[in-house]
């Protein structure tokens, strides 16, 4: 641990300027953002087999108004956008009368559609591609969403109460009060579809009841959480290769990982080397149980590591995310400078922009060993693409919400 946060610390007081993580960009790869006209259409195309896209989503305004004073001002035209390799393929007009909004958090490409959420005093609803797919009475928030089969499975959490619903396209499956889902579709990378995932073809999903403790549920089966008398703390439950899995602290001392029947103690980490540990969370990683904690170590400042069972994979400084490609581990996060950089599987360090930000999570992926990253600018300007170093700007008057990279 010390001989990894001397390093760590050494990189962060250099943070030099290193080449790209990659050798540049092959032909194929490189975007063309010549848009053509735009057209409000509720077909997203379906790409060729075989081929691998660039999807964009994101939020645009009329060219002469300045979005940056309002973003959820819904007296001016906006729409929802959807790039498919630089051609505009998709949009939605976004306004109270279609059930849309502007806000960066409430809309969700996924599996080749473009999902969006809505609430007001006439209930909740759920849109596809613009159409409404489902209305619930009552004010809920999307914790998480899978589309399995055709079929579009949603799980809410309510802002009035702790209670969450689960609802399979327009019909409620499953509903418990008193409780709290685990996770959300803004928490990491490593959780795309949020609270909501598949395990073993399951659909599951966590939560916590007041007065049961912590559940898993798959399929609609429900499972009280075990834990026994020197169980001091549980801090995230989630299913793993199929197994119920949970990281916890015992009384007598120490953290420990139980996933199925086999428990594991993480010496390297406990609560007596780290000072107000916290946000411990699982997720799976080649069928294994991997968790990303915070906490502060004997100072003030927070760090940020991956753990592979009793294996610090790797340690970050400052507030980032988690990207997991092929098993490699890189991290995402704000610089020193205030700008971001990526921590690669190495350990290697490549600042990115001190002048723009992103929204969420999902302004960034890793696939195939390429690191994608769409940045709007802190200042007036366009948004941009950074893929390995190349910057391509956005002809777009507006912010970037999303990147995802699909083979087909």
């Amino acid at each position: 641990m010390k001989n990894g946060l001397l390093m760590l610390l050494l990189l962060c007081a250099c943070t030099p300027k290193l080449p790209h993580l990659n050798n540049g960009i092959s032909r194929n790869d490189r975007l063309d953002y010549d848009l053509p006209d735009r057209k409000d259409s509720s077909v997203i195309p379906t790409p060729l087999p075989g081929t691998t896209c660039v999807w964009i989503s994101g939020v645009e305004y009329p060219a002469d108004y300045d979005w940056r004073g309002d973003i959820l001002r819904d007296d001016v035209p906006a729409e929802i956008f959807l790039l498919c390799d630089g051609k505009k393929v998709f949009s939605m007009p976004a306004k109270p009368s279609r059930k849309i909004s502007t806000e960066p958090n409430k809309h969700h490409f996924m599996e080749d559609a473009m999902f969006s959420e809505y609430c007001d005093t006439s209930g909740t609803y759920l849109l596809r591609n613009g159409k409404t797919l489902a209305h619930f009475e009552g004010q809920w928030s999307l914790a998480g969403l899978l589309v399995r089969d055709g079929k579009v499975h949603s799980l809410w959490r309510s802002q009035r109460g702790k209670e969450i619903m689960l609802a399979e396209d327009d019909s409620v499956a499953m509903t418990r009060s008193a409780a709290t889902a685990i996770g959300s579709l803004t928490g990491a990378p490593f959780w795309p579809t949020g609270a909501l995932y598949e395990s073993k073809e399951r659909i599951c999903f966590g939560y916590i009841h007041e007065e049961s403790g912590f559940h898993v549920v798959r399929d609609l089966n429900d499972e009280q959480v075990w834990q026994d008398a020197d169980t001091e703390r549980i801090f995230d439950v989630r299913v793993v290769d199929g197994k119920t899995t949970a990281i916890y602290s015992r009384k007598s001392g120490g953290i420990f990982v139980r996933h199925g029947a086999s428990e594991t103690c993480i010496s390297g980490l406990t609560e007596a080397k780290c000072i107000g540990l916290k946000d411990i969370m699982l997720f799976e990683n080649g069928g294994r149980p991997w968790l990303m904690c915070r906490y502060r170590l004997n100072d003030a400042l927070e760090y940020f590591s991956v753990w592979d069972e009793d294996h610090m994979v790797a340690m970050q400084l400052y507030q980032g995310h988690t990207y997991i490609d092929r098993g490699q581990v890189t991290l995402l996060s704000q610089s020193r400078t205030g700008g971001l950089c990526f921590m690669g599987p190495d350990g290697s360090m490549v600042d990115i922009d001190t002048r723009s930000y992103w929204f969420s999570w999902r302004c960034a992926c890793v696939h195939k060993g390429r690191h994608y990253i769409c940045l709007t600018p802190r200042e007036k300007g366009k948004p941009s693409i950074w893929v390995d170093g190349d910057i391509t700007e956005l002809p777009v008057n507006g912010f970037v919400t999303g990147i995802y990279v699909v083979d087909y």
